[in-house]
């Protein structure tokens, strides 16, 4: 079964708008204008950004964006494994536990069941995140793939592109590309790199068997 882990914040929450509805009104001086960077504290007054980040009602009053749960219900309902992977803001007090109520609010029980809080998504195992970031890094070279949900900020992005939730089934696939920018295979450049991969962290999964032997076959064919 495919897994597909999906960011909440900007993915299907609106965070931006309500952050700068809420900073505005704290920075008469502000003017809105397309965000070019992904941090949103970038070019702001630090303290404003962060009363706003911090605000113990910011997570509990985001709107959902437009299209996400029907979505997620499409997918569901294809037979993929959805889990909900979100990173949360740890200096705002109740930024988890509304996470999943909003869940619960917006989406239901079923998807609260199954989110995942974490810092480092490289961490979550799956075969597609989808995040507005369009640089997910951390300690683990992810054996997921990285469909970027559009944004202003990440428009510079090669990664596979998601513009809008009714068009999930255009970057979805059965079984990830390997070989796509970005990908496990085109960033490894040798097999030993590989296999230290596939073999530490836990021990050889089925996904990492599977890159594995697609690597090594790829090579293989080259030398023949």
């Amino acid at each position: 079964m495919t897994t597909i882990l999906i960011d909440m914040d900007d993915t299907l929450c609106d965070w931006s708008a309500l952050f700068e509805e809420r900073y505005a009104l704290l920075d008469p001086s502000y003017t809105k204008s397309p965000r070019t960077v992904y941090e949103i504290t970038t070019g702001r007054n630090l303290e404003f950004a962060q009363q706003v980040l911090n605000d113990p009602t910011f997570y509990a009053d985001l709107e959902p964006l437009y299209g996400a749960f029907e979505a997620l219900e499409g997918m569901r309902a294809a037979g993929l494994d959805l889990v909900i992977c979100s990173k949360p803001t740890i200096s705002n007090p109740t930024c988890a536990s509304a996470k999943f109520d909003w869940l619960v609010k917006h989406f239901g029980s079923y998807y609260a069941k199954r989110l995942i809080l974490t810092l480092d998504k490289t961490r979550v195992r799956g075969d597609y995140l989808i995040d507005d970031h369009p640089e997910v890094t951390g300690h683990d070279l992810p054996i997921w793939q990285h469909i970027v949900f559009a944004a202003s900020y990440n428009r510079e992005s090669t990664k596979p592109r998601l513009g809008r939730w009714s068009e999930w089934r255009k970057v979805i696939r059965d079984e990830p590309i390997l070989n796509v920018p970005g990908s496990i295979v085109e960033r490894t450049d040798s097999m030993s790199r590989v296999h230290e991969y596939c073999t530490c962290g836990g021990g050889i999964n089925t996904k990492s068997r599977a890159v594995h032997a697609a690597w090594a076959k790829k090579h293989q064919d080259h030398k023949d």
